[in-house]
């Protein structure tokens, strides 16, 4: 079985459900309160876990309760944690509030912003296949794992969020890149609005990158095949939280390639993975496992 390595971050997430989101100086009470697991890499390995990949995680958690409880989910989600470290602070967070299955989000990095390029070691990235990465922490060491990903000959995915920490020597270290609307827009500088958007910048993206598959929330999402431009519609589903759903694309997508599938075999396979997350509550307990999907996938095929 080829091995999935994910660098990123991992958070304790605090999701408030609301009737609406408060105005500057408003006070709103919320319905209820979840404290689940999350952040983008945690989200990302395990919707890669839970489809059937060999993951390992690559990140930082504090020395605090919410450290503890996110190593032990991921473990349990079938991840090694040999290379999770634990440094002398807290474990990041995120306070999402979800209003009409749409979310808000706002992150305190904690342990994330602590995990340096010194502390990514050659031995972890040797005989990994895929190495998938996100934004959410530092660029340099976004920087590193990449180039040491590379070196080592594994695939490298990236997804560009937050597209505010993007920088454009990523692309050199990247072959596919994951991007939603609006980070493909601020990569590229191709406005949304504008003619044959979704295809010119897919073109634009692909000069960089081997594969651009750029995801379209409710829609779906696109990708190129030589030059027609391929769209994968969205399965229907009425949403209850948004909250990790590219991160389960991501993730699932990434075991189908690993396995050999081709890239419409595991885009659909990953749509499908994504459509069952948004009718959950919270990022990483809301992520199917592989029996789910093919299950869901069978009934509507």
């Amino acid at each position: 079985m080829k091995r999935i390595l994910s660098v990123g971050s991992l958070n304790l997430d605090y999701v408030i459900n609301v009737p609406k989101r408060p105005n500057v100086g408003e006070t709103v009470s919320g319905a209820e309160l979840d404290t689940v697991c999350g952040g983008k890499g945690g989200n990302q390995a395990i919707a890669a876990a839970r489809s059937g990949g060999s993951v390992t995680m690559i990140g930082a958690v504090g020395s605090d309760k919410a450290g503890e409880v996110l190593r032990e989910t991921l473990t349990q989600a079938g991840i090694e944690c040999g290379s999770l470290l634990t440094k002398p602070c807290a474990t990041g967070c995120a306070f999402i509030t979800v209003c009409d299955g749409d979310n808000s989000i706002i992150v305190v990095r904690g342990a994330n912003g602590e995990l340096t390029p010194d502390d990514l070691k050659d031995e972890w990235f040797e005989g990994a296949d895929f190495v998938i990465l996100q934004l959410e922490i530092e660029g340099d060491t976004v920087l590193s794992a990449l180039k040491k990903a590379k070196q080592f000959g594994a695939t490298t995915v990236l997804n560009p969020s937050p597209a505010s920490c993007m920088r454009d020597e990523f692309l050199d270290y990247t072959d596919i890149l994951i991007p939603n609307e609006g980070e493909a827009a601020q990569i590229t500088g191709i406005d949304p609005e504008s003619e044959n958007f979704e295809q010119n910048v897919l073109i634009a993206l692909e000069k960089r990158v081997s594969r651009a598959i750029m995801t379209l929330g409710s829609k779906g999402s696109v990708y190129l095949d030589g030059d027609d431009l391929i769209h994968v519609p969205a399965f229907p589903a009425t949403p209850v939280d948004t909250t990790g759903a590219g991160d389960t694309f991501l993730g699932a997508l990434v075991t189908k390639l690993a396995e050999g599938s081709s890239l419409h075999e595991g885009i659909i396979f990953a749509t499908a993975a994504s459509a069952i997350a948004v009718t959950r509550h919270g990022a990483a307990p809301s992520i199917p496992t592989r029996d789910e999907t093919e299950a869901f996938l069978r009934e509507r095929t």
